[in-house]
């Protein structure tokens, strides 16, 4: 039978796993990452966990292996375009998926399905438990830090306003500090109306192809363009990402 490894984050930043052969459940696995973290990075480092476990169930030469995700943003990411947040985890299972050949399968959550469900829990659990895995997993993640920065960011510019408004002409303090933009009416759609039309959408520039077969769409294929990112420090991306520079530091 072929094993299939189901993976969710909660919104704790917990991660889980649930590891299927056939209908049969025959491993699990849950923990908690860094608390300067998202939940992008709890379904990154879950997915890698719960493949690494399922490589070390014994499996036969013409065994198929599925990686089941909810998470379509993740899914481009494993891949081949690997973020910079929770890069380590994206590299990785890059190695992983291409070494064993392993597939990759939107699972869409909330839907009932046995092996989300089970991921689910297990994440809930997992952030609940506070116990985190030495080396990468117990480190701050690019997008947590970046979340640090902004907060300090509009801090001081919160600071700022208070301090400055009452000298600003009528017209400058109308506006006040904050303003909210339009949602998309794209966002009102269905969760799987809106990845059909996300997959459709031109990704950018591309120097490989590579197709994914999503669940949802049966016998539609996906041409998804995509290029392998080289790693990058914590440091210099968080630099980046701030408008500095690593030179000379």
């Amino acid at each position: 039978m072929d094993p299939k490894s189901y993976d969710d984050a909660g919104k704790h930043v917990g991660y889980g796993y649930a590891i299927y052969q056939g209908q049969a459940l025959v491993a699990t696995g849950k923990g908690a990452i860094n608390t300067l973290s998202h939940v992008f990075d709890a379904e990154a480092i879950g997915a890698l966990k719960g493949l690494q476990k399922a490589l070390t169930l014994p499996s036969n030469a013409d065994t198929q292996r599925w990686l089941c995700i909810d998470s379509t943003s993740v899914i481009w990411c494993k891949r081949a375009n690997a973020s910079d947040t929770s890069q380590w985890a994206f590299l990785e299972s890059h190695r992983l998926i291409d070494r064993h050949a392993v597939n990759i399968r939107w699972s869409p959550g909330h839907q009932g399905i046995t092996g989300n469900e089970a991921a689910d829990s297990l994440a809930d659990a997992g952030a609940k438990s506070d116990i985190v895995d030495p080396g990468p997993t117990a480190q701050p993640t690019i997008s947590g830090i970046g979340s640090i920065a902004r907060s300090l960011a509009h801090n001081v510019t919160s600071g700022w306003w208070r301090k400055n408004e009452p000298t600003l002409s009528g017209g400058y303090r109308k506006w006040q500090l904050d303003y909210a933009l339009k949602e998309p009416t794209e966002l009102k759609l269905s969760r799987p109306t809106l990845h059909r039309l996300l997959a459709r959408c031109d990704p950018g520039t591309a120097t490989s192809r590579l197709t994914i077969n999503v669940s949802s769409m049966k016998t539609q294929r996906l041409t998804i363009h995509a290029v392998k990112l080289r790693p990058r420090s914590t440091l210099s991306s968080v630099r980046s990402r701030l408008g500095g520079s690593t030179r000379g530091r």
